[in-house]
């Protein structure tokens, strides 16, 4: 009974001086201490008020509770909040102090299940199955570092956003004055494509007119061709003069064939009219008596057509009525008509007609052709040039106007608050995540690989219903998935003093996640919070140092 009694007024006496809770941990009755700051143990700082009153609230007001059912070891309200130091509750958080390096929390239902989960190893310090070392220190020592080296590097992004925010007015200054330029380059360039587009035009119509004048002639030479394959078809069907000379080129044994098939075609020839070839007429005599057919006399305008009788004349006759009368002027090869010691310039030249007979066709070449040809391959000269021109006056015209379009969708812009998101205008951040390459373009585009994720949505200018900066670039209506969603991706900006991308991720289907780190999303209060953490870590990794060169001597 003694015994009984002292350990009762010993359990007393510790719970009055340390202000403890009772717990259970294992069917064994714990005594759950609680912190320097008074608040229950594990329980968060960040929400110290809630248990600092004189009764305990929890589910959003709905639950209250008497404080002496916090960390009692039965979860009584539904956010698991009244359980902080023990796992009874399966939704609770348990806070680790760490003191000397960053805290942290972690599920409740990691206390006391014999793994040390926090670095002062305060998760299993009631459970009695293990004892953690305090391995703060080391922990404290690498927060440290990282501390500092994220003080240094936001100080670094903040100083460089700063003079991304002074130097934007210049810039957009620059813009406006690039819009006035380009404005008038595209009326300029605009007036230069008119004038191209007129210069061809007139070029079109020149290059129409002089093949038109070509294609006089090349009527008139097909008609002679014609013709003369009509006299060539007369030569071999039955004269016996150019017979006879046919027969001469002919093997023996075709020679009674020969003449037998000239005489049948002979009669047959006899009932169609076809004019009677002169024997010996050179290429001259038969151009003028081949155009004679083509181009009347001003004789015949004046009395009527001519009987075929009239105008058929034998060879002999036909060449005395030349050399006494000619029918026409008698014209030289570079289309000159002499008449009577005087000289006229003749449409045609008849001599030149006949220059050529390699294929069995004329070629007709009076100077009037040639130069009608010669106009033509100038015109068409003149022609291509003009085209071309025209084609590098309408591409600079467009190539312009793109210009001066993008600089004025860019002046519209917003681009924050205080213009720190301009210079992302035009830049673009890549990087490679696995197998795949990421390209994040702000204002513009998104890509993975060649595929479109999305087009960045426009930021908005805060209202009185924003606040603070804008910290996700937003690409949608990307390319579709198959038998899926469009792609889209969401960009978190962090800060930082260099623009990086990473941390792309696939949270959904075809819906992506990536972080940009940028000196734009980089702000004095991130400082300020840093500073502060570093500043407690310093002090706590000091006190920690100092309690254990205690310990090792007591």
């Amino acid at each position: 009974g003694a015994f009984t009694a002292l350990a009762v007024l010993s359990f007393a006496a510790f719970v009055f001086a340390g202000g403890a809770d009772l717990g259970s941990a294992d069917g064994y009755v714990v005594v759950l201490a609680k912190s320097r700051d008074g608040l229950p143990f594990g329980a968060d700082p960040g929400n110290g008020e809630a248990y600092r009153l004189s009764a305990f609230t929890c589910d959003e007001g709905v639950t209250t509770l008497d404080t002496d059912r916090v960390n009692d070891d039965y979860c009584d309200c539904a956010d698991g909040t009244d359980e902080p130091g023990t796992s009874a509750c399966s939704n609770g958080s348990f806070h680790c102090s760490n003191r000397g390096a960053q805290s942290e929390s972690i599920p409740s239902s990691r206390v006391n299940d014999g793994v040390c989960d926090c670095c002062d190893g305060g998760d299993e310090r009631y459970g009695g199955r293990v004892t953690c070392a305090n391995t703060c220190s080391d922990a404290g020592a690498s927060r440290r570092d990282e501390l500092v080296a994220q003080v240094q590097d936001t100080k670094m992004g903040l100083a460089r956003k700063k003079n991304a925010i002074d130097s934007a007015p210049a810039e957009r200054k620059r813009w406006l004055e690039l819009k006035q330029k380009l404005t008038k380059d595209v009326a300029a360039a605009a007036a230069k494509t008119e004038s191209a587009r007129e210069t061809e035009r007139s070029a079109r119509e020149a290059s129409e007119k002089a093949n038109e004048l070509v294609a006089q002639f090349n009527t008139v030479a097909d008609a002679v061709d014609a013709t003369s394959r009509q006299d060539d078809t007369s030569e071999g069907n039955g004269d016996s003069r150019h017979g006879s000379d046919a027969g001469e080129e002919s093997k023996d044994e075709s020679k009674d064939e020969s003449k037998d098939s000239a005489e049948e075609a002979s009669s047959e020839s006899s009932e169609i009219p076809s004019p009677e070839i002169p024997p010996g007429e050179t290429d001259e005599e038969r151009g003028q008596r081949i155009a004679k057919q083509w181009i009347k006399s001003d004789s015949e305008s004046t009395t009527g057509d001519t009987s075929a009788d009239d105008e058929a004349v034998t060879g002999e006759t036909e060449k005395q009525r030349t050399k006494e009368t000619p029918l026409l002027l008698d014209v030289d090869d570079d289309g000159e008509a002499t008449d009577g010691g005087k000289t006229k310039k003749s449409f045609f030249s008849l001599g030149n007609w006949f220059a050529g007979k390699g294929d069995g066709k004329t070629t007709v070449q009076s100077s009037e052709e040639k130069a009608a040809r010669a106009k033509l391959a100038k015109a068409a000269t003149v022609l291509a040039s003009a085209t071309t021109a025209l084609t590098a006056a309408e591409k600079k015209q467009k190539e312009t106007q793109a210009e001066l379009t993008k600089v004025e969708l860019d002046l519209s812009r917003f681009v924050g608050p205080s213009a720190e998101y301009q210079h992302m205008l035009g830049a673009c951040y890549a990087a490679k995540i696995d197998k795949y390459s990421y390209t994040v373009c702000p204002f513009g585009e998104a890509k993975q690989g060649g595929t479109k994720l999305g087009v960045m949505e426009p930021l908005e200018p805060p209202d009185t219903t924003t606040t603070g900066s804008h910290t996700t670039f937003r690409f949608t209506d990307g390319e579709h998935c198959w038998n899926g969603p469009k792609r889209s991706i969401a960009v978190s900006l962090a800060c930082a003093g260099e623009p990086k991308l990473g941390g792309v991720t696939e949270p959904s289907r075809c819906e992506y996640h990536a972080v940009l780190t940028t000196p734009a999303a980089c702000d004095d209060a991130q400082l300020v919070s840093l500073e502060s953490e570093l500043r407690e870590l310093e002090v706590d990794v000091a006190e920690a140092a100092a309690e254990a060169r205690g310990e090792e001597l007591r």
